[in-house]
């Protein structure tokens, strides 16, 4: 009973090793199925996962002032999903057994939505400033053939007086949305105005 009850535990352990490694070999396939360069189509399976590391910066060029956006998204990692009850699907397109390849099943964005607001808030002589405080979409950057987008963007801002926008980023594909990234807080105030803060402020 004893060795019935022994060998049973092993099965069961050698079946979930041979799961995790399936699963972890879904990277590794990718590295091949996408060899073809990075505009490359792929059909994902899952929506993809929300973007990370939202970053902005306000820049002052001779060609006009800008906000800079860069973000991050988990492109080549597995899908959090083929850790739930779809592990058996991610396994079949880990080894290529299913109608989806290997980079099938990474996050795998086909569109970034960006989205920017402006908070209330109030100018130097305590008036609330006019703007829009409700989220309101700027962009929708799309990769060139089917390709993955590009992770950044350049909003144009014009004007002042100073203040802060906020802007949060969404990834899309075929199968639906990410959420939203954690909102960014972009400070503008343009280097004239140390001398002049009574008409920038």
């Amino acid at each position: 009973m004893t060795a019935i009850l022994n060998r049973n535990r092993l099965l069961r352990l050698a079946g979930v090793l041979l799961l995790t490694a399936a699963v972890a070999i879904i990277p590794v396939g990718s590295a091949f199925a996408n060899s073809g360069g990075g505009g490359q189509s792929r059909s994902a399976v899952f929506p993809p996962m929300t973007p990370i590391n939202l970053s902005g910066t306000f820049r002052e060029e001779n060609a006009g002032n800008f906000v800079r956006l860069n973000w991050q998204d988990p492109e080549d990692t597995v899908n959090p999903q083929c850790y739930t009850a779809l592990i058996i699907a991610c396994w079949l397109g880990g080894f290529g057994l299913s109608g989806h390849g290997p980079a099938d099943y990474l996050d795998a964005p086909t569109e970034y939505v960006v989205e920017r607001r402006q908070p209330r808030q109030q100018n130097s002589r305590g008036f609330y400033m006019n703007g829009q405080h409700d989220w309101t979409e700027i962009a929708r950057l799309t990769g060139t053939d089917g390709g993955t987008p590009a992770t950044s963007y350049r909003d144009s801002q014009w004007g002042a007086p100073s203040r802060t926008m906020e802007f949060r980023v969404k990834a899309c594909n075929a199968h639906g949305c990410s959420g939203w990234s954690d909102t960014e807080s972009v400070y503008i105030r343009w280097s004239w105005c140390a001398a002049n803060a009574n008409l920038c402020d």
